[in-house]
């Protein structure tokens, strides 16, 4: 038993930040959690490629690739730790049977985020509207919306309208 090869790089990318961010969860399905994290990296990587561009480069990444998106700054932390890099380029040796499970509904939730419709604004409309998240309740940015929604262990905030440009 192996967890399941990622279809291609993006789907790579977004199974490693969820599998290094999101709570390890055992089940049939991806958690709220996983979804949430993995939009927060869709949606940014959307608004810097279709929504608002240059301005938000310097926050968000270049945008060029989604990698490029994970692993700027400090903004996905778990993307400079060891289960990103060892779910990115040592899939193979994760073995025990729970990270397997684990490991696998990462892979789903990437599958099915990469695949939905582009919301109409990244970070605004959605059902996972977001473009930050930590575990603190303290807002990350004066653009954030002013409440922020709990799945799991993570706080997570949208834009908040109007605020969207850099």
């Amino acid at each position: 038993m192996a967890i399941e090869e990622p279809a291609d790089e993006n789907e790579s990318v977004m199974a490693a930040i969820i599998y290094a961010e999101a709570g390890v969860a055992t089940g049939e399905a991806p958690t709220t959690e996983m979804y949430a994290v993995g939009w927060t990296l869709r949606n940014r990587y959307l608004h810097v490629q279709t929504t608002y561009g240059r301005p938000d480069r310097r926050w968000f990444g270049t945008g060029a690739t989604l990698e490029s998106i994970a692993t700027h700054g400090d903004e996905f932390v778990s993307a400079d730790g060891p289960r990103y890099r060892k779910f990115r380029t040592a899939l193979a040796t994760i073995t025990h049977p729970g990270e397997i499970t684990f490991g696998n509904l990462c892979v789903r939730a990437a599958r099915e985020i990469l695949a939905a419709p582009e919301p109409t604004t990244p970070g605004v409309t959605g059902t996972y509207p977001f473009v930050w998240f930590q575990k603190g309740a303290s807002r990350p940015s004066g653009r954030a919306s002013r409440d922020s929604t709990m799945h799991g262990v993570h706080h997570f905030w949208s834009f908040a309208p109007g605020r969207e440009r850099g």
